[in-house]
């Protein structure tokens, strides 16, 4: 799909995201600290900062988030106006993530997805996420949290510094596919079952410590599709 603005209902064929409503975002509208990321409805949260990266082949627009740098920060990018919950997991069709881990030590946790509690620490959000949790696993994970009980699946993929991975997260009837760099990275491909429909949350990336180091990771763009707004409940 086009990767270089927030396009709004678009209806084009032939495109990952064709259907009924597409947010979506390449960081073109500038950084700022205070929350907005330039006019595109992304929010940002926790402790650290976020600053412009200079554009690359095939990446024209991107950004850099950095931890603070003590054991216990995060900080994270999310449609979630006002740090509000923005979306309800029944509403999501499909998540996509373009990003760059510079920072792949035991000390980083990355997440990328629907999460409730944005605020939660490794996978201790319900949610639906593709998951960087290096106690567990060199490899990205499919994780769905649910009551506080986890299901994660780890893929064939290893996260690796200043190596750009594309995530989709797609809805699959009452489950969830995860996918890595649009191939099957999963035995199965990992199929499960997520939070209620009725769940509230935020979807967006982040990224946390636990060290007395600050941690950072490249974002080309995010995306997110509804479904159908016949029947939708998205904001």
């Amino acid at each position: 799909p086009s990767h270089d603005s927030l396009v709004c209902g678009s209806t084009s064929g032939g495109d990952l995201f064709s259907d009924v409503l597409v947010l979506q975002d390449e960081f073109c509208g500038g950084a700022n600290t205070a929350g907005n990321i330039g006019n595109t409805g992304l929010y940002t949260g926790g402790t650290g900062s976020l600053a412009g990266v200079a554009a690359e082949t095939s990446h024209p627009c991107l950004v850099n988030v950095t931890t603070g740098a003590t054991s216990g920060n995060l900080f994270r990018v999310a449609f979630s106006p006002f740090d509000s919950p923005g979306f309800v997991a029944g509403d999501i069709q499909r998540m996509r993530f373009n990003i760059r881990p510079q920072s792949v030590d035991a000390n980083t946790a990355i997440r990328c997805g629907f999460l409730v509690s944005p605020g939660a620490v490794l996978e201790g959000s319900d949610g639906i996420y593709m998951s960087y949790l290096p106690a567990s696993s060199a490899n990205w994970r499919a994780v769905t949290r649910v009551g506080g009980s986890t299901t994660a699946t780890n893929s064939t993929v290893a996260v690796a510094t200043n190596t750009w991975v594309q995530i989709d997260i797609v809805k699959n009837g009452s489950n969830w596919d995860f996918l890595l760099n649009e191939q099957a990275a999963f035995a199965t491909p990992a199929t499960s079952t997520g939070p209620s429909s009725t769940a509230t949350g935020h979807v967006g990336c982040m990224i946390d410590t636990s060290a007395a180091a600050a941690k950072n990771i490249n974002y080309d763009y995010f995306g997110v599709k509804s479904v159908s707004l016949a029947g939708s409940r998205h904001p």
